[in-house]
């Protein structure tokens, strides 16, 4: 009776320890917490989600400086109680406008990206383009799979392939940065280029 009193407490004992570190990951039953586990821990869940956002953002005379769009924004704060430069936002279909003194506004659009730095740098991810239309309606359009844009200094880069179609010519190349606030474009190597006689 004893004997089976006993063997029933420990299987129950065992069931119970087996339910309790079925979903723990070694790390976690050893009592070693990684930094990249207590990110990954605290950032499962978005503390924030907002549906077709848009926002316009100034300079500091008051000019508009941006406009940013995108259907579906998930921010996800990794420390609760305050912000910090490791927050970050998932984007689903992002849109910029960089407007600028003297010319036409820049566009970039992406099927997704991310923001880091408090949404100062915004990551375009996959079918990024890049775009311009001249006061004659002349479409310039530059092509890549990822982009790094920070819109407060107009700036972007990449160390992807990009292609650059102009009115008279098509350019490919590994590599980009672009002044855009100078509408000044700079293909890093491998510029291959084709042009069109007028």
């Amino acid at each position: 009776m004893i004997r089976n009193l006993v063997s029933l407490l420990i299987i129950t004992g065992l069931t119970l320890a087996f339910l309790l570190f079925w979903g723990s990951s070694p790390e976690e039953l050893l009592g070693i917490e990684t930094k990249k586990s207590q990110l990954q821990a605290e950032a499962r869940h978005p503390t924030n989600i907002i549906f077709n956002h848009s926002s316009q953002h100034y300079d500091e005379n008051g000019s508009l400086s941006y406009i940013f769009t995108s259907e579906e924004v998930r921010h996800f704060q990794i420390n609760r109680k305050r912000q910090s430069d490791k927050d970050f936002t998932e984007i689903t279909k992002p849109e910029l406008i960089m407007y600028r003194e003297n010319g036409p506004p820049w566009e970039v659009q992406a099927d997704k990206g991310h923001t880091t730095k408090q949404g100062s740098v915004i990551t375009m991810i996959d079918n990024v383009k890049i775009w311009q239309t001249n006061t004659a309606g002349m479409k310039s359009e530059l092509t890549t799979s990822k982009l790094t844009v920070m819109p407060d200094k107009q700036y972007a880069k990449t160390d992807k392939p990009v292609k650059l179609v102009a009115p008279d010519s098509v350019t490919r190349a590994i590599g980009m940065q672009a002044h855009l606030k100078e509408d000044q474009i700079k293909l890093l190597s491998r510029v291959r280029g084709l042009y069109e006689a007028l």
